[in-house]
């Protein structure tokens, strides 16, 4: 049954579609991935005046990219630059992290810190100094 499948595949040209369409969405990621990139960059570069200060880090980090996972890494270190600004030093985030959001914020030098609380609630504090 696969054979036959894999031979309409191939006859009707499936795998082709499949493989452009791969291409497609990784330059979109790429894409997307570069635009949250810059946001970052650009909120960081901006003037704070007391307004911006009353932004919590996380409302922060949903204003700069709404469209993306709280726990993603541009939104981590956005929320971990208006937490800086605002004097903190360490910033409490709901949920799981992914390993590798966890590997990159240890290679810029921050300290994570897994805590648990009462039932099921887990979450971590990222720590700077």
């Amino acid at each position: 049954m696969s054979k036959l499948i894999d031979w309409l595949r191939v006859r009707l040209g499936l795998n082709e579609d499949i493989q452009g369409i791969a291409q497609d969405i990784q330059t979109l990621g790429k894409s997307v991935e570069k635009l949250q990139q810059d946001m970052f960059t650009l909120f960081h570069a901006l003037p704070f005046t007391a307004g911006v200060l009353s932004l919590t880090a996380a409302d922060a980090a949903k204003f700069v990219t709404p469209n993306i996972e709280q726990n993603a890494l541009i939104p981590l270190l956005t929320s971990i630059v208006i937490a800086t600004r605002q004097g903190q030093s360490s910033l409490q985030i709901i949920g799981e992290l992914d390993p590798k959001v966890r590997s990159q914020l240890e290679k810029r030098g921050f300290k994570v810190e897994d805590v648990s609380g009462s039932g099921d609630n887990k979450g971590l504090f990222i720590l700077w100094t």
